[in-house]
């Protein structure tokens, strides 16, 4: 933030950040609907004289409502996944997975990208101390002998994820994949980051992230995890803005033009 206020001191007309990942958005402590973490994160970049901020696929909409005086614009990045997923993959045989309720939405929107079915997982209480998870939608239409793609938005231990391809791979599902905007293992330590990464590689799930975190992979656990670099992505949008060219329309352009990759 020093940065800014050096540039809005030095008379800049305008000031925006690219911030493509903010740990602080996820926060569950919340004032109302509100997440407090997110309302301090805003009001420190506004009173830093920043104007607008610019993220990917923030964790809960609702963060929104913390940037009253400092615009955020949400960016979503289920097409650039979908489209490597269709360059590099066979999605010939694949149904696409929402972990949870309140991951519907973006798996709706990468479901509809892909042409394909989409199931729910809804983990269900057993007690107190126990739970299992059920799957909606046809099991053996969209789950048995097909490969299953969960989209997610962030993955910090990997244990959901693990849990979920157990899960399909109990009904029958073959190849796990996971469409994921934002690998966040760097908030643990080093010891918990090998863990995780160890957890996904023997469950035999592969990831398709983005490198909106970057991370260093040995040779051998690059066979699991598929980045996607979104610097080129990342790039047009700064591009169209100070162009002052509208940024919906960009990203439906890119929907409505891009390649044939079939």
């Amino acid at each position: 933030c020093w940065i800014a206020d050096e540039l809005k001191r030095s008379g800049a007309k305008e000031i925006n950040l690219f911030d493509p990942y903010n740990r602080s958005f996820r926060q569950d402590r919340r004032k109302g609907r509100e997440s407090l973490n997110a309302r301090w994160i805003a009001d420190k970049y506004f009173l830093a004289g920043i104007d607008r901020v610019f993220t990917f696929d923030p964790h809960s909409d609702q963060v929104q409502l913390a940037f009253k005086r400092c615009p955020l614009e949400e960016l979503h990045l289920s097409q650039e996944l979908a489209d490597h997923f269709t360059k590099h993959y066979d999605k010939s045989n694949c149904t696409v997975c929402s972990p949870d309720f309140g991951a519907y939405g973006r798996s709706e929107r990468t479901a509809n990208l892909l042409s394909l079915p989409l199931i729910v997982l809804r983990k269900v209480r057993k007690g107190t101390d126990t739970s299992t998870i059920e799957i909606i939608g046809d099991i053996q239409e969209h789950v048995a002998n097909r490969n299953i793609i969960i989209r997610e938005d962030i993955c910090g231990t990997g244990g959901t994820l693990v849990e979920a391809a157990s899960c399909l791979r109990e009904k029958g599902a073959r190849k796990v994949y996971v469409l994921l905007s934002h690998f966040d293992l760097c908030k643990g330590s080093e010891s918990e980051m090998r863990r995780a990464k160890e957890g996904i590689t023997k469950s035999e799930i592969q990831v398709i992230a983005t490198n909106t975190i970057p991370h260093n992979f040995t040779e051998d656990e690059k066979k699991h995890f598929d980045i996607v670099d979104i610097a080129p992505l990342i790039a047009d949008i700064i591009s169209v803005h100070s162009k002052g060219e509208s940024i919906s329309r960009f990203f439906e352009d890119r929907l409505h033009h891009k390649p044939d990759l079939e």
